[in-house]
């Protein structure tokens, strides 16, 4: 007999990481919608045992791959992009000012 539990692992409850393409083969549920939980355990649980393996197999291998760290750096690699982008930013707005200010004269 095939584990339940095994297939419900499927469901992506949070709706987050799904949709953001972070983990494809999961199932998207939204928790608080009764019937599209309910339509994904039927899907989990007539899910063919091959398609499951592969499904978690995949998963399993993209959060191994991405964990908690490799989610930590980047973010922090992202956030200071962004902040140097920002200065970027700021400093060609005085230097446009500056070359208007100039320009004037």
């Amino acid at each position: 007999m095939r584990s339940a539990l095994g297939k419900a692992l499927l469901i992506d409850a949070s709706n987050h990481l799904s949709k953001s393409g972070e983990l494809p083969e999961a199932l998207i549920v939204n928790p608080y919608n009764i019937d599209q939980c309910a339509e994904a355990l039927h899907a989990a649980l007539s899910m063919s045992e091959a398609e499951q393996r592969e499904r978690m197999r995949s998963m399993r291998s993209l959060v191994k791959e991405f964990n908690v760290f490799r989610w930590a750096g980047k973010m922090l690699t992202d956030a200071a992009r962004i902040r140097h982008r920002e200065r970027l930013k700021s400093r060609m707005g005085d230097w446009e000012f500056l070359e208007k200010s100039n320009a004037r004269v």
